[in-house]
């Protein structure tokens, strides 16, 4: 901090911008960080910040320790854990795993609780690598650039995964919808960064599994002519059936199965399948009822209103 001028370099930790914003005085132009401290209270001179810099420079300033005794001005890399310079950092920067503003969008990304060929096929996805019809013209491949399904626009990954109507009827279907909602100038990270700060933990991975699907449903439309419906890539994803019929995990989400897997041991015949929502309408109404529910609820001879009718009408079918 002895060498280092305020406005020269950029040392505040910030990823955009570290240099210090504040208006230039000619008066102190040539001043350090070091002329910044209150030497006897080894702390910022909260006094002179306040004078000399505006308020997002006084937060930036604020989040430096100050050591307990002197050192020389050193510098570290301020996307690298350690600080340090490599090749391997240098590497995964170019890659884009380790952006400062990304960190952590990567590191939950790669941390799903998914099979490493769908956590790849995500990566690929937010990384624009993905062998669409729009990606593949680039590379100067004589191909159509339409969509594939839809025939009403150019496929790229996102419009595969989110925008197609197919894609959107799929959304809809599984309920999830509101939380892959293209807004304009979305591409694929940055809805799956939205899905991330604005969806719940067990939705991650459902999100995550069900684009795989999707890619994999338009693979075989375009590479081998067959057509999947919505009902059957759901069909494929459930990740409750899965989960039930399969080993137990650590993520809140297999917390709650585990307790499903408890009472079932209840009952001597028990077999759990996916039934599709339009073939199951009472059990669906019921789960959407839970939401707004607290506490323990029995019904032992009387349905709820809510769904009293929909039994009828599916006993008299």
């Amino acid at each position: 901090m002895v060498k280092t001028n305020i406005w020269k370099v950029p040392w505040l930790p910030c990823p955009l911008n570290g240099y210090l914003t504040t208006i230039i005085s000619v008066e102190l132009k040539d001043k350090r960080v070091v002329n910044l401290l209150d030497e006897s209270k080894k702390a910022w001179d909260e006094d002179l910040l306040q004078d000399i810099c505006n308020e997002r420079d006084r937060e930036l300033i604020r989040k430096i320790p100050i050591p307990r005794s002197s050192k020389v001005d050193s510098w570290f890399l301020f996307c690298d854990d350690k600080g340090e310079f490599s090749v391997k950092t240098c590497y995964r920067l170019i890659r884009g795993e380790r952006e400062c503003l990304d960190k952590m969008f990567w590191k939950k990304l790669w941390g799903l609780n998914l099979p490493g060929k769908v956590t790849n096929f995500l990566w690929r996805s937010c990384r624009k690598v993905l062998p669409t019809a729009a990606a593949l013209r680039v590379k100067h491949v004589n191909i159509s650039a339409v969509c594939s399904w839809c025939q009403s626009g150019m496929e790229d990954d996102r419009r595969v995964l989110f925008q197609c109507n197919f894609s959107r009827e799929f959304w809809e279907k599984v309920g999830l919808a509101d939380v892959v909602k293209v807004v304009p100038g979305d591409t694929v990270m940055s809805l799956l960064k939205r899905v991330f700060r604005i969806g719940r933990k067990e939705q991650y991975s459902m999100v995550g599994l069900l684009c795989w699907n999707l890619w994999h449903r338009r693979n075989n439309w375009v590479w081998n002519n067959v057509n999947t419906s919505s009902f059957g890539v759901c069909s494929r994803t459930i990740i409750l059936v899965d989960a039930v019929n399969g080993r137990s995990g650590q993520s809140y989400f297999h917390t709650i199965v585990d307790d499903c897997k408890d009472i079932l041991k209840h009952f001597s015949e028990v077999l759990v399948v996916f039934s599709s929502r339009s073939a199951n309408t009472v059990a669906h109404l019921l789960a959407t009822a839970t939401y707004s529910m607290s506490g323990l609820h029995e019904w032992l001879a009387t349905a709820q209103d809510f769904i009293a009718c929909n039994i009828s009408s599916e006993e008299a079918s």
